[in-house]
């Protein structure tokens, strides 16, 4: 099976727009993922992990969490919860977030890292998760360092978010902004928290 980046960028683009019209997630974006490498995102997984260990968390639920590269740089105490629109190993939560919110699980902890680009209504998943979690960590490449739209959408990413529109929503949707850092050349990674209920 061709990786989703084997296409040509039109091709990739087209994919993405008809799965926009459609509704749904665009599942061969994610079924050779593992074509990508294992630990493409190895630095982001550690900056987030050092995050999830300075915030003292004990479980933490990976939504999206592919080649579960997070779980890699976590330190052996602190639990980890695998969730996928893809089956990644007999432990993975399997959930297509544009179709379901993610189960309930007991996590005080939740990444979404390279998630919320490929979500059709991310503020529905932001207000659930700001409910049952007390941490967050996010990443999003913003407009503000990617703006043109069709390179968005050949990365198969269905919005498109400014850095003030984005901690905008993470407000509306109960989330306090406790550290924000520049990742790379166009993410932004966030460490979010809810406030005590």
């Amino acid at each position: 099976m061709l990786s989703f980046y084997d296409f040509a960028v039109a091709e990739r683009c087209e994919r993405t727009t008809s799965a926009l019209i459609e509704g749904r997630t665009l599942l061969e974006r994610w079924q050779t993922l593992e074509a990508e490498g294992p630990n493409r995102w190895g630095r982001r997984a550690q900056r987030a992990a050092d995050w999830l260990t300075e915030a003292n968390v004990a479980r933490v639920l990976d939504l999206g969490c592919g080649t579960m590269t997070l779980e890699r740089s976590l330190p052996d105490f602190i639990r980890y919860l695998p969730c996928d629109v893809v089956r990644r190993d007999d432990r993975t939560i399997l959930c297509d977030l544009n179709r379901n919110l993610p189960p309930k699980v007991e996590a005080d902890a939740v990444a979404c890292l390279g998630v919320l680009e490929y979500l059709l209504n991310p503020e529905q998943l932001l207000i659930d998760l700001a409910g049952r979690h007390r941490v967050c960590v996010m990443s999003y490449n913003t407009t503000n360092k990617l703006p043109d739209l069709a390179t968005r959408r050949s990365h198969a990413w269905f919005n498109d978010f400014s850095r003030s529109d984005l901690e905008g929503l993470f407000e509306r949707a109960g989330w306090c902004v406790d550290r924000a850092e520049r990742f790379g050349p166009t993410q932004m990674l966030w460490l979010l928290r809810s406030p005590p209920r």
